[in-house]
């Protein structure tokens, strides 16, 4: 259940306006959008603030407003991050917004010369502001973090549209299973799709099929099982058409020992930047383990929990180096970053990147694996990491 909570406006005095109450909804996904603020979005900025051509990293969002304490926090004047511009879709048309030509009014945090975090509210249907966002966004990097299946939300043709306007652009698209459920089974029950109102111009498409650009769907949900994950690959098979690098994942859920596996949320993340994957895979295998400690320190059964917990890495870590020595045994990708980014697919959102760096580590140390590296300059530790270059290889059996 959402819980409506009263919030001052963090940019009402750099405005000169009066402070104002802000009535919001928080949903499941506040807790993980704070987290993706703080960690992934920081780790971009820094990580595209040597490309001199972008002016600025922006992030585009319907989780809700961001938290102005942490907003005042990541305000800085630092040349290595680049300015971070928000624009939070609002359920409701703000106060600010002008309503006759769809204008948005920037809020802006400014510590400084220059203004580090520029804030934007935009009212829904994600269509609305889609045009105005692209060409806000022009050739910058944007990750666009929006809610699918809710009233407003974008819709396959909005979904491409972005993937070719901005190339640069990001997607991470939260999905609430029970809502999946609920819209999948009413068309199951009826048997047919809603009549569409008499005024309406356009006849009426179930939101899954607007989503997929299919019926495929369908033929999952006539019997009783709750397909859900199935019908987001079905989803991940059409973004695959827009971004080479889709992914799914279970967003952990806060206040369960467990809460992998008690997770009824998901999110797919697509990208054409491989170096975000392992960033994203990293920010989900930390905000599980802060979950689940956070139960553990709680409750009597935690050490068995922690037991549990670690039973199962030590065999995801085993499958993970059969997997690796398998890939290497039939040459597909010789280099590291290159395997270890097919290693977390298969398993993305479950071990970090720093993982795979230990067991490649091992396997280096143990003679299983040997590395042919490109260039000589410069003395390298027997532990080092293998380039972008080095090639790997099984070692010989003798």
């Amino acid at each position: 259940m959402s819980r409506a909570v009263e919030q001052e406006s963090l940019f009402a005095q750099a405005t000169g306006e009066a402070l104002r109450p802000r009535r919001l909804h928080h949903d499941p996904w506040g807790t993980f959008a704070r987290s993706l603020l703080t960690h992934y979005l920081a780790q971009r900025r820094a990580g595209l603030a040597t490309v001199r051509i972008y002016r600025c990293y922006h992030w585009v969002t319907d989780f809700g407003w961001p938290d102005p304490a942490q907003l005042a926090a990541l305000c800085s004047d630092d040349p290595a991050l680049l300015p971070l511009r928000i624009a939070t879709i609002l359920s409701t048309r703000a106060q600010n917004t002008d309503s006759r030509t769809g204008r948005v009014v920037d809020r802006v945090a400014r510590r400084g010369a220059r203004p580090s975090i520029i804030v934007q509210e935009c009212a829904s249907p994600f269509a609305r502001c889609c045009a105005t966002l692209l060409a806000t966004i022009a050739a910058d990097p944007v990750l666009f973090s929006l809610t699918l299946l809710a009233p407003g939300s974008p819709t396959y043709a909005d979904l491409a549209r972005i993937a070719r306007q901005a190339h640069g652009a990001e997607l991470l698209l939260a999905v609430d299973g029970a809502r999946l459920a609920r819209l999948a089974r009413q068309r199951v029950a009826t048997g047919a799709e809603t009549p569409a109102p008499a005024a309406a111009e356009r006849p009426y498409v179930h939101p899954l099929t607007a989503l997929m650009r299919s019926d495929a769907w369908k033929a999952l949900w006539q019997g009783n099982e709750m397909p859900i994950v199935p019908t987001l690959h079905l989803l991940a098979a059409q973004l695959k058409r827009l971004y080479p690098l889709v992914f799914i994942a279970s967003l952990p859920a806060p206040g369960q020992p467990e809460p992998w596996k008690s997770a009824n949320h998901y999110l797919i993340y697509a990208t054409r930047a491989p170096e975000a994957a392992c960033m994203m895979n990293d920010l989900l295998v930390a905000e599980e383990i802060r979950c689940r400690e956070a139960v553990w320190t709680t409750i009597l059964q935690g050490a068995w929990f922690r037991s549990r917990a670690a039973a199962a890495r030590a065999q995801m870590l085993d499958e993970a180096r059969s997997t690796l020595l398998a890939l290497l045994g039939q040459r597909r990708a010789p280099f590291w970053p290159d395997l270890r980014l097919l290693l977390i697919t298969r398993t993305f959102g479950r071990l970090a990147t720093a993982d795979y760096d230990i067991l490649l580590r091992d396997l280096l140390a143990a003679g299983m694996v040997r590395c042919h590296r490109a260039s000589r300059r410069g003395a390298l530790s027997e532990d080092a990491l293998p380039g972008p270059r080095d090639r790997l290889e099984l070692t010989p059996v003798e």
